[in-house]
C-alpha cells in the first residue's frame, strides 16, 4: 500500500512538471499609479514581478530597469527579439518612456537601456528567476523560461520569455488628479 502511494505521488509531480512545461510559469506584474479607466497607460510605473506557483505569489526581485525590460518582454512574448529589436521597442513606445511619471516629477525613472546592456541584463532576470524558482522549490531552468534562440542565416541572438502573464494595476492615490 505504501508503494502505490508513493508512485502515485510522483506520478502526479510528473503531471505537474509536464503541465508546467506545456503551459509555462505564471508570472503576476503589477503596476502602479494608474489613472482610472485607462490600462498600461503613460505613466504607470512598473512595481514588481511576482512567480505564481501552487497558489503563492515569490517575489522575483529586479531592480527598475529590469523590471522595465521584464515587461517589454512579458508583453511581447509571441515574438523573440534582438537587443537592437528590444531597445527600439522600449524607446518607441510611450508606456516605458514615461514609465513613473504619474507617481510624481521626483520619481526616479530607469535608465535608458542600450543594446550592448541587453545581455548582461538578461543574465540578472534569469539570475532573479532562478533565486525565485529555487524559494518556490521548483526545478527551472532559467534558460527555459528567458531562452536565447540564434536567428536563423545570422550570428545574431533573439530573446523570448515563455510564460503566462497577468497585470494587475493599482490606481493613482489621488484619482484623476493625476498628472
Amino acid at each position: 500500500m505504501h508503494s502505490k502511494l508513493i508512485v502515485r505521488e510522483i506520478d502526479l509531480l510528473l503531471a505537474e512538471v509536464r503541465e508546467q512545461v506545456e503551459t509555462g510559469q505564471c508570472f503576476r506584474i503589477l503596476h502602479r499609479f494608474r489613472e482610472p479607466g485607462t490600462w498600461c497607460a503613460p505613466g504607470e510605473e512598473i512595481v514588481a514581478v511576482h512567480l505564481i506557483y501552487r497558489g503563492r505569489e515569490f517575489l522575483v526581485h529586479l531592480g527598475s530597469t529590469l523590471l522595465v525590460m521584464f515587461d517589454y518582454l512579458a508583453h511581447h512574448s509571441r515574438l523573440p527579439q534582438t537587443a537592437i529589436q528590444i531597445v527600439l521597442g522600449i524607446k518607441a513606445d510611450p508606456f516605458y518612456r514615461k514609465h513613473g511619471f504619474n507617481a510624481s516629477i521626483h520619481s526616479r525613472l530607469p535608465k535608458k537601456i542600450n543594446r550592448s546592456e541587453v545581455r548582461v541584463y538578461i543574465e540578472r532576470i534569469r539570475a532573479a528567476l532562478k533565486t525565485a524558482f529555487s524559494e518556490a522549490g521548483m526545478l527551472i531552468d532559467p534558460c527555459c523560461v528567458l531562452v536565447s534562440e540564434e536567428e536563423t542565416g545570422s550570428n545574431r541572438v533573439a530573446y523570448r520569455i515563455k510564460g503566462n502573464f497577468d497585470w494587475v494595476h493599482l490606481d493613482h492615490p489621488r484619482g484623476s488628479n493625476a498628472r
